[in-house]
C-alpha cells in the first residue's frame, strides 16, 4: 500500500491524522474516502498503490473505539486531550492499536503499533501531533507494554527547548505512507521519517520470545556529523534531546539475561552512538557519492537497512530483504522517481537533505 498524502492547511489536532493512518493499513479497500476532511486535502491526495498493507485493528484508548475506529470526520475533537497545567498531566495520548503478525519462524510473535495524537506544553512549537511508538503487546483499551521511545515536553521545561518540535508529525506538507504486513514507514518529505520495520530473525529471538521489529526515527539534515541522538527509551519528557534513533523492545542480554523493556540502538554505552559508525547501514552518516558503470555511466550509490547489537549477542539484523527498502541519499531525485537496483523498481522518497529511500510500494 502506498498512499501520498496532502495536508494544506494544518489542523487543530491530529486525532484524525492518527485514524487515518489506522483506517488505510488495515483496511481491505484503500482509497480516499477513509482520509479525514478535517485533516487532509483529500483531492490532492493520491492511493498510489490499494495493495491491503495486512495490519489488523487492536483498539484504542478512547473508549468508544475500542472495536473500531470512529467514522471518518466523527471522532473525538482535539478538546478531548487536556490542555497541561503541570507535568503531571503533560503525558496524555489519544491512542490507536494496530497489529501485524512476523514472518516465519517467529509467526506466532506480533508487531504491535501505536499510532496517536499527543499535545506537548511547548510555546514554541506545535503543541498537537501525530506519532508512532512499537510496544511489546497492548489491550483493546490501548493499555501498553513496553513502548520504544516516545517523548512529551513539560511546562517546566520552556520555550527554548523547542528542538522538541521535531519530534512527531505536524504541519501542512506531503506525508508518503508505505505499509505492507512487514512495516509501516511514514514519511514527511523533505523533513524527517519514522517507521516500524520488522527485520531478520536471529536464534536469540527464537529462543526468548522475542519480536523481531524496531523502531526507526531520522530527523536530521546533516550528513558524516554526529546527530542529535534522542538518549531515551520509553516514554519520556524529553525537551532539548534529539529526535533521531531506533529503539527495539522486550530484549534480552545473552550475555547476562536482563531484560529491557525497550532498548536504544543509538544511545549505547559502547559508543554505537557516535557519528552513527557503530551502526554504518543504519544511519545516514556517510557520504555517498555518485559511482559510474563498466559503461561510464554515472549511478548513485545505495546501501541495505541493516544492524547489529554485539555487545548483547545479537549478530547482524537485515531490514532490507525482509522490508524492500534501500538507503539512498537525500535529493538524488523526486518523490515517485523509479530507482532500480539490481534489476528490481522501487520508488524513490527524499526524506530530507541527509536521506532518501528506495521502497517498494507492496
Amino acid at each position: 500500500m502506498y498512499a501520498k498524502l496532502v495536508i494544506s492547511s494544518a489542523p487543530g489536532q491530529y486525532n484524525d491524522f492518527a485514524r487515518d493512518i489506522v483506517r488505510l493499513v488495515t483496511s481491505n479497500n484503500v482509497t480516499t474516502a477513509l482520509l479525514s476532511s478535517s485533516t487532509w486535502n483529500v483531492t490532492a491526495s493520491v492511493i498510489v498503490d490499494p495493495t491491503p498493507a495486512g495490519w489488523s485493528y487492536v483498539g484504542s484508548s478512547v473508549n468508544t473505539e475500542t472495536t473500531s475506529p470512529a467514522a471518518v470526520n466523527t471522532g473525538v475533537l482535539g478538546s478531548t486531550i487536556p490542555t497541561p497545567t503541570s507535568g503531571a498531566v503533560v503525558d496524555q495520548l489519544l491512542r490507536w492499536i494496530i497489529i501485524a503478525p512476523c514472518a516465519a519462524p517467529n509467526g506466532s510473535k506480533n508487531k504491535y503499533v501505536s499510532i496517536g495524537s499527543q499535545y506537548d506544553h511547548n510555546p514554541a512549537a506545535n503543541q498537537y501531533k501525530m506519532t508512532m511508538t512499537l510496544a511489546q503487546s497492548s489491550t483493546s483499551s490501548g493499555a501498553l507494554t513496553n513502548q520504544s521511545y516516545r517523548k512529551y515536553f513539560t511546562p517546566d521545561q520552556g520555550a527554548s527547548q523547542a528542538e522538541n518540535a521535531n519530534w512527531g508529525f505536524y504541519g501542512t506538507g506531503t506525508y508518503h505512507l508505505v505499509a505492507n504486513a512487514r512495516h509501516i514507514t511514514l514519511i514527511k518529505e523533505g523533513s524527517h521519517i519514522q517507521a516500524i520495520w520488522e527485520h531478520t530473525s536471529t536464534d536469540l529471538h527464537v529462543r526468548y520470545g522475542i519480536t523481531p521489529a524496531i523502531h526507526y526515527s531520522w530527523y536530521d539534515t546533516g550528513v558524516g556529523a554526529a546527530p542529535s541522538w534522542a538518549s531515551g527509551t520509553g516514554v519520556v519528557a524529553a525537551g532539548g534531546t534529539g529526535s533521531s534513533g531506533a529503539w527495539m523492545v522486550n530484549v534480552t542480554n545473552a550475555a547476562t539475561g536482563t531484560v529491557y523493556g525497550s532498548l536504544n540502538v543509538a544511545g549505547d554505552s559502547n559508543n554505537f552512538q557516535t557519528n552513527g559508525v557503530g551502526q554504518p547501514y543504519l544511519w545516514p552518516n556517510l557520504n555517498k557519492a555518485n559511482t559510474i558503470s563498466s559503461t561510464g555511466t554515472s549511478r548513485q550509490l545505495v546501501s541495505p537497512f541493516m544492524f547489529q547489537y554485539y555487545a548483547y549477542g545479537y549478530p547482524t539484523m537485515y531490514v532490507t530483504g525482509v522490508v524492500p527498502i534501500y538507503m539512498c541519499k537525500g535529493g538524488i531525485g523526486s518523490a515517485g522517481d523509479s530507482v532500480n537496483v539490481n534489476g528490481t523498481d522501487y520508488i524513490y522518497i527524499p526524506v530530507n537533505a541527509a536521506l532518501g529511500i528506495a521502497i517498494q510500494s507492496s
